[in-house]
């Protein structure tokens, strides 16, 4: 279990800082920092994927990585590693001009043509510190003017630190509890702020884009999405595109159960998010699907983002999704 203490934000006049204390050792907070396998889980706000993780952790090495919002809007970083000492320090440039004109407008409004970049370059300082056998972590970012980290202040940098830094403990607790690590899935549960986060893993022997397909084919769907032993599937109807929406049905002895959502995400074959809901007078949830290519096909990683007070159903959730990719195996299997 991760145990965290949010210390106090402390800001100078053109720097942020962010503290936290995680109870864990510094070499796996450390190596959650610059692995990209760990780091692509868990940077960003609530909500974020990376399709782009990449990170040569040594002075004068580059690292990119590429943020995309629930909208789909994608917002670049990259920079230069400066300083690197192990399980210690982290210094490296930041460049954010290659986020989109909208977002530069509110770093400066009525910029001038030319002025591609208001933001300028940021320096980032990590430090990871000792404490008792758990992890000091303290993030400082320094800008070119305080009106400039005021303007990123205004625009929600603190609470999507705070939430990139409870995503960090979800992934930590991934890291720490071997249960986690299976060889054909991985399920993880973590509490992340408000949401409650059901981790499921799976590796097929398909390749990436013929899983990603399967998702979005209403042809197979109704075989293992949603899908029960004895149900009957009475209605499926896709929407997909950015936008649109589904319905899935099935009839389960009396009942009808129905499911509901709309596409957040679509980007073929790495990505999709969407919302569902079994109840559309409910707030729906949110799952995102990451698929990774890998030698001998690809890997699978779906995360339910869910409320906290659901908690008492995580391994319902868990076996849930956990079957129905089983399923969705087996029946791309029956095709090769």
């Amino acid at each position: 279990m991760v145990e965290r203490k949010q210390l106090d934000d402390r800001s100078d006049e053109c720097e942020f800082r962010i503290s936290r204390v995680i109870a864990a050792p510094r070499q796996m907070v450390f190596e959650a920092w610059t692995n990209p396998a760990h780091l692509v889980r868990w940077w960003g706000p609530r909500g974020f994927v990376n399709p782009v993780c990449e990170m040569d952790v040594r002075p004068g090495g580059e690292h990119r990585i590429v943020m995309r919002a629930p909208d789909g809007v994608d917002y670049p970083i990259k920079g230069v590693f400066l300083q690197v000492v192990e399980l210690e320090r982290l210094v490296m440039t930041l460049d954010l001009s290659e986020h989109p004109s909208e977002w530069h407008d509110l770093i400066r409004p009525n910029r001038k043509p030319g002025d591609d970049n208001p933001v300028g370059q940021l320096v980032q300082s990590v430090t990871f510190e000792d404490v008792d056998g758990k992890t000091h972590l303290t993030i400082q970012t320094r800008f070119q003017s305080a009106a400039i980290r005021d303007a990123m202040l205004k625009m929600g940098m603190q609470q999507g630190w705070s939430e990139s830094l409870d995503r960090l403990e979800g992934e930590i607790v991934r890291m720490t509890n071997p249960a986690f690590e299976r060889t054909a899935r991985e399920s993880a549960a973590t509490v992340s702020g408000r949401s409650l986060l059901v981790r499921v893993r799976r590796r097929f022997s398909a390749s990436a884009e013929t899983v990603f397909d399967a998702w979005l084919n209403p042809a197979g769907v109704g075989s293992w999405l949603f899908a029960t032993p004895g149900g009957v599937m009475v209605l499926i109807e896709m929407d997909a595109r950015i936008g649109g929406e589904f319905t899935v049905v099935e009839k389960r002895g009396d009942v009808l159960a129905e499911h509901f959502g709309r596409y957040l995400v679509i980007n073929r074959p790495n990505q999709l998010a969407f919302t569902f809901t079994t109840d559309k007078s409910e707030k729906p949830s949110r799952v995102s699907i990451v698929i990774e290519p890998r030698a001998d096909g690809c890997e699978l990683t779906l995360t339910h983002e869910i409320e906290a007070k659901w908690l008492d159903y995580v391994d319902r959730v868990d076996s849930g999704w956990s079957r129905m990719l089983d399923e969705l195996s087996n029946q791309l299997k029956t095709q090769v």
